[in-house]
């Protein structure tokens, strides 16, 4: 039987915000030329339009007509929505099965043709290098044609990177003439290098102990920044309203997060179950039975000198003996500052949703703009179709909007994010590189993951009363537990120290 060819039948179940884990499996047919692939479960959500007694019209599913069995949203797991419109995930599915692949050894581009039976004359290879994620030079390579399932090398002309800022390269397969299926110019194959990155940004400077003085009144003000001086919540930046930071663990259970139908790799790792992990509670029910989803903050410490500021919280759900210690270090310098330090007590026996923190926003900001990974939503374990980049989109654009709503929205490796109402931007952010050059990511949401957690459907979601900005230093994977495997081991999130730095400007 190990001598015959394998399909895999179902590899990958693409409910809601998910699958998660398909560059594994792609790396393994690679590996084993026995494997032929596989099929993802499916194509398309099958939903029935149809309206609320307020006559919104929103896609329906089991449960919703009255019947009396039924198997609820499990019936929505496709790549794209019960209208066609693609969702994140076959994105990513056709990245990583591209029927071409790059990799960049010195000054040679070496191109893996992975078709069966054609080779790449039918192709144009086209090279950007891209500085601060904008395009500065493109050039068309010329390729000799690389055979069905051969490899080639073409040497890159002399690609100087910039002196300052990030360069890139950016290579693309795509269509020179039109096919039946497809348009000159469609793009079958994508590969992304760095030529360049600049050093990580130093750490703020050193921090002293506990700053020197301790507060009193109503309000403390740090340059543009006004917090309370009771809470130590920043309360405007500028003439902009916001409230927070605050801790925030908990994210909208996906339908991967939701379910026990495969084993957990919290409880088991896959080595020692033969890859299917401990029968166990689904994620969401660990979550919760934890209580990340109603953490409680506590005020321990407020401390000011002149240019700094201190406001150490304990954060924790109620009665339970596990919290974070949460340290915001506020820093006045050429920019303001914000470094976020967390120390976990002893003893969580869960993995977190998300390590990061909120701020509530007015409710009148429409887009953003940012430098980082995109176009798409992606996670530790979807996030081949990634690219870096400068990127633009309307605030409801960020979310997709799956038939049950869960999680969606984080963007990864952020180096700065610009947020603009109808007259323009109102703020600013840039994150500073950790030293092995990690950045945190970020998410921009009408609505708390606790809200999203109550709605079955989008109809259900109450009226926005703000835009939330979610920065991240750290999210779980989304796995494809609801008929598949759960999130493996090193795209979880497990509890520890964790430090991360914002700086903020407003216009």
């Amino acid at each position: 039987m190990r001598s015959k060819p394998f399909l895999m039948c179902e590899y990958g179940h693409a409910m809601g915000n998910g699958p998660g884990g398909l560059s594994e499996y792609d790396a393994l047919v690679e590996r084993y030329p026995r494997l032929h692939g596989g099929f993802i479960w499916e194509w398309r959500d099958h939903g029935l339009r149809t309206r609320t007694p307020e006559a919104e019209e929103y896609f329906g599913y089991g449960g919703d007509f009255g019947e009396v069995v039924h198997d609820g949203n499990f019936v929505m797991d496709g790549m794209v929505l019960p209208d066609g419109t693609p969702m994140p995930s076959l994105a990513e599915f056709a990245t990583v099965n591209a029927p071409v692949l790059f990799r960049r050894d010195k000054q040679n581009l070496i191109i893996t043709n992975r078709r069966h039976s054609r080779p790449t004359d039918d192709l144009r290879f086209v090279a950007v290098v891209e500085v601060d994620g904008l395009a500065e030079r493109e050039l068309v390579l010329a390729v000799p044609p690389v055979g069905p399932g051969e490899v080639g090398a073409v040497q890159l002309p002399d690609l100087a990177a910039a002196r300052d800022g990030e360069t890139w390269l950016t290579v693309r397969a795509e269509l020179a003439e039109a096919e039946p299926w497809a348009p000159a110019g469609h793009v079958v194959a994508r590969g992304q290098f760095a030529l360049a990155l600049p050093d990580p940004r130093p750490a703020s400077p050193a921090w002293p102990a506990i700053p020197t003085g301790l507060v009193s009144g109503t309000e403390i003000t740090l340059g543009p920044a006004t917090f309370d001086a009771q809470t130590g919540r920043l309360r405007r930046l500028g003439d902009l309203e916001v409230d927070g930071p605050r801790l925030e663990l908990w994210r909208a259970p996906t339908d991967n997060d939701r379910s026990e139908a495969r084993g957990s790799f919290e409880l088991a790792g896959p080595e020692e179950t033969a890859g299917e992990g401990a029968p166990g509670p689904s994620s969401a029910q660990r979550w919760r039975d934890r209580g990340l989803d109603r953490l409680v903050h506590r005020v321990r410490e407020l401390r000011q000198d002149r240019d700094q500021l201190l406001i150490r919280v304990a954060v924790s759900a109620a009665n339970s003996a596990h919290s974070v210690d949460v340290r915001y270090r506020w820093w006045l310098g050429d920019q303001l500052t914000l470094r976020v330090e967390l120390t976990p007590s002893t003893g969580w026996d869960c993995t977190w949703p998300r390590a990061g923190v909120r701020l509530d926003l007015p409710v009148g900001l429409t887009r953003a703009t940012w430098f980082g990974t995109g176009p798409l939503e992606s996670y530790p374990d979807t996030k081949r179709a990634a690219r870096v980049g400068v990127y633009s989109a309307a605030i409801d654009d960020l979310a997709v909007n799956y038939s049950r709503p869960q999680e969606t929205g984080h963007r990864a490796e952020l180096r700065w994010l610009e947020i603009a109402d109808d007259e323009g931007t109102r703020l600013r952010l840039e994150t500073a590189a950790d030293p092995a050059g990690h950045r945190p990511g970020f998410t921009l949401s009408r609505h708390t993951p606790q809200e999203v957690d109550q709605a079955w459907h989008p109809y259900e979601l109450p009226a926005s009363e703000h835009v939330y900005l979610f920065v991240d230093d750290a999210v779980h994977g989304v796995g494809s537990r609801a008929c598949g495997l759960d999130v493996l081991p090193q795209h979880a999130v497990w509890p520890g120290p964790r430090a991360f730095e914002v700086r903020f400007l407003t216009p």
